[in-house]
């Protein structure tokens, strides 16, 4: 019988798991990271100077994706610019757009470009609550 000391021979530890977390981790990051491009979208608070203060701001209620109304007026979303251009308004005209109850976040984004497309800057952007206590 043999007691003495035997040696066992020392193996390189397998690279087979190492990899495997690798991949799990390599595949988590790319389904768990966004490649979406955001645009940024220009819309001061209203608090400018006192000459823009002193003026009327033009109001522009969201109602639907269809339609707005400017100033008491309806108008179809389509002829928002056309509205706005036969207005005569200055390009630095105070321009407020507030969402009704039944209007989407979609829609006062899709105002606020057609306003911008149409060559003004909305100054001021509401709540529906601002919307509610300003009738």
């Amino acid at each position: 019988m043999q007691l003495g000391n035997t040696r066992r021979r020392s193996r390189a530890p397998s690279l087979t798991s190492l990899i495997d977390v690798i991949f799990l981790l390599l595949m988590f990051f790319m389904l768990a990271s966004t490649f979406s491009i955001y645009q940024r979208m220009d819309v001061s608070s209203g608090a400018s100077g006192e000459s823009e203060q002193a003026q009327k701001p033009v109001i522009i209620r969201v109602q639907n994706a269809e339609l707005v109304v400017v100033d008491g007026i309806e108008v179809s979303a389509e002829g928002l610019g056309a509205h706005l251009a036969e207005m005569d308004l200055a390009k630095t005209q105070l321009i407020a757009v507030l969402p009704e109850s039944e209007s989407v976040v979609q829609d006062v984004v899709s105002v606020l470009e057609l306003v911008t497309n149409a060559g003004f800057k909305p100054t001021l952007v509401g709540s529906s609550s601002t919307s509610e206590a300003a009738k």
